[in-house]
């Protein structure tokens, strides 16, 4: 099993990760570990503050990071504002996988349809990405094959995406090779049935474990 560690905000505003991260890693000596962060903290924001944060952790044995792609504010939001209002950067996060070639990254924040997953994992650009009707892993992998990676007619605030609060959501045009995945916390939690295509329209396998939605939420009621 990996453990997923938060770095919590005093240590990412002071730009000392690498001594929390060895803590971590001395209690769970058996155990892969990652980090999972935010992109910002407060005035904490730039490129170069992330850079330095996650180079320390580089430096320290993490190569493995999942990147909510929005800034936290420590006053005058809630914590469920904070989920919502600071705009999600997705460029900024394919800028910080291209400055990281050695790590992997999962990228978390703001994905609502198995299609916009598969569009950010895989890249959008014509040669690698079919619509729902299509499928094909092969198709998919070719997307991964070097190209220009953040879409560089995008910036937060973005008026591209048209999204509350300047969020910038557009998939790359060549997804990053570091690129192993995404994170869909509030799509399982609040649209489970989304999911019952994803064996097929994801990964790529022949055929889904149930035949329909009805079938998979009856076997999530079951579970749960």
């Amino acid at each position: 099993a990996e453990t997923v560690k938060a770095i919590d905000q005093s240590t990412f505003c002071n730009g000392d990760s690498s001594g929390n991260f060895e803590h971590h890693t001395t209690k769970n000596k058996c155990l892969p570990i990652s980090v999972k962060t935010r992109i910002g903290v407060d005035e904490h924001d730039t490129f170069e503050h992330i850079v330095r944060f996650i180079g320390q952790l580089v430096d320290a044995g993490c190569h493995r990071f999942v990147i909510h792609a929005r800034k936290v504010y420590t006053q005058g939001l809630s914590p469920a504002q904070n989920r919502t209002v600071p705009p999600l950067n997705y460029p900024f996060a394919y800028k910080l996988m291209e400055a990281f070639p050695e790590c992997e990254f999962i990228v978390n924040g703001g994905i609502m349809s198995l299609e916009h997953a598969r569009k950010v994992a895989f890249g959008c650009s014509s040669s690698s990405y079919e619509s729902r009707e299509g499928s094909g892993m092969q198709s998919l992998e070719n997307g991964r094959n070097g190209g220009l990676s953040v879409p560089c007619d995008h910036s937060v605030p973005c008026d591209q995406c048209n999204l509350p609060h300047g969020s910038c959501l557009a998939p790359p045009n060549k997804s990053p090779a570091n690129l192993q995945g995404v994170m869909v916390g509030r799509l399982a939690r609040d649209h489970p049935s989304e999911l019952a295509d994803v064996d097929r329209f994801f990964y790529g396998e022949a055929s889904n474990p149930c035949k329909n939605r009805r079938e998979l939420m009856e076997k999530y009621i079951a579970f749960l």
